[in-house]
């Protein structure tokens, strides 16, 4: 595994932090940028926040952008129900080609992770969304190799799509969804397995209905 390290320069002010130079660096790349968190008050009443972070490799695929607000329409005074329930946040993240032996050990150069994550609404209500188009691993020694895309809205979570390759195992065509305020889901798969040259292939071999 690497050894990550993390350099940033700027300035605090009462207005928020500035960093001007930021640098992320491993055993394999060298990214670096800025960002920015500025705090905005009305009458020593908090408005807003916003932030911003944007790194890259200049000579690679690496980066990192992360744009994201939290505001207060209602213009009441900070407090924990208020963050909870009356302030609005938006953020979206954007990854791309990140190497995964910044998390894990034993991974190779072109293992990877590229995701894109949207968020919007209340802390209380919040609607998340993550796109994943390729993630590449070494797992238990075998290249995996996935992608998916998902969704929380009102308590409902969706895996609209999801796909990965370990092996000789796949799993196509994944679906599934669940209402996490009643503990209800549903799932539906295709999995292909190949063992001692013999092809196994099951259609919607899971399908879950479950409460409590």
């Amino acid at each position: 595994r690497t050894k990550p390290k993390f350099k940033a320069k700027g300035e605090i002010s009462p207005k928020g932090l500035l960093f001007s130079d930021l640098i992320l660096s491993d055993n394999n790349f060298v990214m670096s940028g800025s960002s920015y968190v500025l705090l905005n008050k009305n009458d020593d009443v908090f408005d807003s926040v916003n932030l911003f972070f944007d790194i890259k490799n200049d000579h690679g695929k690496e980066a990192i952008k992360i744009e994201g607000s939290l505001t207060n329409p209602l213009k009441k005074k900070i407090g924990t129900d208020l963050i909870k329930n009356d302030c609005y946040f938006s953020v979206v993240a954007d990854i791309k080609s990140f190497p995964m032996d910044f998390f894990l050990s034993g991974q190779a150069k072109d293992n990877t992770i590229s995701a894109v994550i949207n968020g919007s609404g209340t802390f209380e209500n919040p609607y998340l969304s993550l796109s994943v188009p390729n993630v590449s691993m070494t797992f238990a020694g075998s290249p995996l190799i996935a992608s998916c895309n998902t969704s929380l809205l009102e308590g409902d979570l969706k895996i609209d799509s999801l796909a990965c390759k370990w092996g000789n195992f796949s799993v196509d065509d994944f679906s599934a969804s669940a209402d996490l305020n009643n503990f209800q889901g549903s799932a539906d798969f295709v999995l292909n397995a190949s063992i001692l040259e013999n092809y196994i292939k099951r259609k919607n071999i899971v399908i879950v209905d479950s409460s409590l």
